[in-house]
């Protein structure tokens, strides 16, 4: 699969080492380790360029996969364009950022697909864009919090408004870097209100991103790919981005992410720490998996016991996220603890939140510690935010 990804990112062509090694069990496998990380489209277009032979049922498989690549490319352009245009009608400053902009390095910009649209405002523009998006656009909320707002549109395309790109006290400093961003972006060539984070930041985020997601279960192949594509594609001060490196303290992550994906997608040997490395992200996933992220959240939490309380019990600083009320009225906690509860028997989450308590039970002892040293040998300590207590 990695050869395959290789001859699309380096527009090399598929050797013929490779080609021996592809028959129908072989497709089978790497279809369903590409499409488990989103993929799988990505693996189809090498295989085309190869012009390789695929079984006639495989083949359907791997062109829906490829059809909805493109389908999700053409939705999210549609409802991204609309959102832009409004903001530059309204003079709306306005900072895109992740697969949105990712996605035009690539050869082809499908071949990035994106689970949603990320843009950045103006704390003191963020009400007014959200007011916009839903009263012009139609957009409906899904989910809001103190921070950030998820809204989807009439054609199911996901759009999260930001104010702050990334949250603090997930790992260590990971959110410094990223407070200069309106600071020192650029405006966007044709444009009055879109912005562009400057090649270092993009680089960055990218990697802080996928630290955010590494310590929540998982963050899949695709971060690793992005990797290689900016590192060829952006013009990056490498002095200015190792000082942002530095002031996030990703210095270790970033070491260890690097090396994985040169030796992913390059020539580089395994470590004993890249292979638990490619063994907890594998096996997770795209967006990683839930035993992983359980495993990392009883280490939070200090054993299974007081993860369980926390899970029945959500404190305060993350229930507003689902009740933004509290906010401003904290009187109002231990209602909103019972309404939390009601929506999780009546609205189809309980089967969910039940599976999870009975796993949170069976996790292994040696499987937890696991977690533990590979988490700290990345540096990636995770923390309590203060207001969780």
């Amino acid at each position: 699969m990695f050869d395959l990804i290789k001859s699309v990112i380096y527009g090399e062509q598929t050797t013929d080492q490779i080609k021996e090694k592809l028959n129908d069990e072989v497709f089978k496998s790497l279809y369903v380790l590409s499409k488990k990380h989103d993929i799988a489209h990505i693996v189809y277009y090498a295989l085309k360029k190869a012009q390789v032979q695929i079984d006639s049922e495989l083949i359907k498989r791997f062109e829906i996969e490829q059809t909805m690549a493109v389908f999700r490319h053409e939705r999210f352009n549609y409802d991204f364009n609309r959102v832009c245009e409004e903001f530059e009608k309204a003079g709306i400053d306005y900072l895109p950022v992740k697969g949105m902009v990712i996605k035009e390095f690539y050869v082809q910009p499908f071949l990035r697909t994106c689970c949603d649209i990320d843009i950045l405002v103006k704390e003191e523009d963020f009400e007014r864009a959200s007011d916009l998006v839903q009263n012009i656009l139609e957009f409906k909320i899904n989910v809001a919090s103190p921070h950030d707002i998820s809204l989807i549109s009439q054609s199911s395309t996901n759009l999260e408004l930001h104010f702050s790109l990334i949250e603090e006290g997930i790992v260590g400093n990971l959110a410094k870097p990223l407070q200069s961003a309106w600071q020192t972006a650029i405006l966007k060539k044709g444009t009055k209100h879109c912005y562009l984070l400057t090649d270092e930041l993009t680089y960055y985020y990218s990697l802080a991103h996928m630290a955010k997601h590494f310590v929540h279960g998982g963050c899949g192949i695709r971060p690793f790919i992005d990797l290689i594509v900016l590192n060829q594609k952006l013009n990056i001060d490498r002095d200015k981005l190792n000082n942002l490196i530095k002031m996030g303290e990703l210095e270790k992550f970033t070491e260890q992410a690097e090396l994985l994906a040169k030796i992913w997608f390059g020539a580089e040997e395994h470590t004993e720490l890249t292979k638990h490395m490619e063994s907890y992200l594998v096996q997770a996933g795209v967006y990683g998996n839930s035993l992983n992220c359980l495993m990392v959240n009883q280490v939070k939490r200090g054993g299974k016991v007081k993860y369980a309380l926390f899970r029945i019990w959500l404190p305060l600083g993350l229930l507003k996220n689902q009740y933004p009320v509290l906010e401003k009225h904290k009187w109002l906690y231990p209602f909103c603890q019972i309404a939390r509860w009601f929506r999780l028997v009546f609205c189809g989450r309980l089967g969910h939140s039940l599976k999870e308590l009975k796993n949170n039970r069976r996790v292994d002892k040696d499987e937890r510690n696991f977690i533990v040293k590979l988490l700290n040998d990345l540096g990636l300590e995770v923390v309590f935010k203060n207001d969780l207590k």
